[in-house]
């Protein structure tokens, strides 16, 4: 296998260890960066979700094989991902399965060891991968109750949430992070610079993972599955911006500077927000029907800009709509239907649209595809499909700990359709006969 695999998967390696120096992070960072498919091999590599599917597959593979591994791991060749370069040359190609297979036995096996090390076991780490394995097989109900995520800070370095311990402090590009059990605490380091101030720092959640972060102005913000939040180290005294993808409920805390009202902004793909200090969800999922800003309390300003003839949007032209309490606005994906010419206002049971922050989902007349893609979101299935999408309008409540299998089964006798849970975590769906 090339050096390169290699190298790369030790990284990869030290970054699940928490050993990386400074230099080596850059590489790793430089590495992904380079491409769309080592940022999506990174990810991947550093997903545990991703690490336990191919922790029960180790558990199956002959002795033999598992030798050959260890000597070269070189054993597959598929899809291609760019490959570091040296110097200025330019970028080669290398099997993106060779990275995968070396970085996933690498860690899986090393993981191990280490639990093996630090619990003083005399079984041999052979031994503590089978039965580590057999034990996640026997684990299989799948449930979406797990605070999991990552940071991305402003001069590129990461963290992995889920590897931190429980009042772990960490400090970079000027902020100071605390985490508590599902709750990260952002606080202003006190010894950033200029530049540290105007950088962008961003918090992910995956599929089936969540987080609540408090900001370093106070204020509260929950992340949903698959959701992100963006943010400065340093506010100023102008304006409170951040930006969000996915779904995100917030308690903003009312922040004056010298008798000024310092408003706060959230800005998303389709629509923008402004508040004083007041608590309301906002849902921007891109494959759902409508973004969604729901008002809990307080007041809520909405806007998007509006298109010029180019369907651009432009700079001085928006649409400004203002909610009260148990009213939310939306916007569609294209606009078609939208009241005031792009953003409709209804009233809707706010309690609903929080309910996830609590661990409890709610459907009300929902199809087929937008109940699997929250599901998916929950459980990080995959839902196939292999005679079409059916037909179906579901509702019901289900709380986040309930296991997968249980929730499919529900919603099968309600709709006589099948769900068939396969191994890898697919789901096929097919009409009932």
């Amino acid at each position: 296998m090339p050096d390169t695999v290699k190298k790369i998967a030790g990284l990869i390696l030290k970054y699940w260890r928490q050993e990386l120096e400074e230099e080596e992070q850059d590489e790793l960072i430089d590495w992904a960066n380079r491409s769309a498919a080592n940022k999506q091999t990174f990810n991947r590599l550093t997903d545990p979700d991703f690490l336990v599917m191919h922790l029960r597959e180790l558990s199956a593979i002959k002795q033999e094989i598992r030798d050959r591994i260890w000597a070269d791991l070189d054993i597959v060749q598929t899809e291609e991902v760019s490959e570091l370069p040296s110097g200025n040359s330019p970028a080669r190609l290398i099997p993106w399965k060779r990275l995968a297979v070396a970085a996933i036995i690498i860690t899986a096996a090393a993981l191990l060891v280490f639990r093996f090390i630090r619990s003083g076991s005399s079984e041999p780490a052979d031994v503590l991968l089978v039965e580590t394995t057999e034990a996640i097989s026997h684990a299989d109900s799948l449930q979406g109750d797990y605070a999991k995520g990552n940071v991305r800070f402003g001069d590129g370095s990461f963290v992995n949430l889920d590897t931190m311990q429980n009042g772990s402090v960490l400090t970079k590009s000027g902020l100071r992070l605390e985490k508590h059990a599902s709750l990260i605490q952002f606080t202003r380091s006190g010894s950033e610079n200029k530049s540290d101030s105007n950088q962008i720092s961003t918090i992910s959640t995956p599929r089936g993972g969540n987080y609540t972060v408090q900001l370093p102005d106070g204020s509260r913000v929950s992340l949903n599955a698959v959701s992100s939040l963006s943010f400065p180290a340093n506010f100023g005294n102008n304006a409170r911006v951040v930006t969000v993808t996915g779904e995100t409920g917030f308690k903003v805390k009312k922040l004056t500077v010298g008798g000024k009202n310092i408003p706060f902004i959230v800005k998303t793909s389709r629509m923008n927000m402004e508040v004083l200090g007041t608590e309301f969800n906002v849902n921007v999922y891109p494959k759902e029907k409508l973004a969604r800003a729901t008002l809990i309390e307080g007041s809520l300003r909405v806007w998007k800009q509006l298109p010029d003839e180019a369907g651009k949007p432009t700079a001085n032209a928006r649409l400004d709509v203002i909610l009260q309490p148990g009213q939310q606005a939306q916007v569609s994906n294209n606009d078609e239907g939208a009241a005031t010419g792009g953003i409709r206002v209804e009233k809707v049971n706010t309690g609903d649209a929080i309910s996830w922050k609590n661990g409890v989902y709610i459907f009300s007349d929902v199809d087929c595809e937008t109940l699997t893609r929250e599901l998916q979101r929950w459980y990080d299935v995959k839902f196939v499909y292999p005679e079409g999408k059916p037909t179906i309008t579901f509702s019901g409540r289900f709380s986040r700990n309930t296991p997968l299998e249980t929730i499919l089964e529900r919603i099968g006798a309600s709709t006589n359709v099948k769900f068939d849970l396969q191994q890898y975590n697919t789901v096929f769906v097919t009409p009932g006969k």
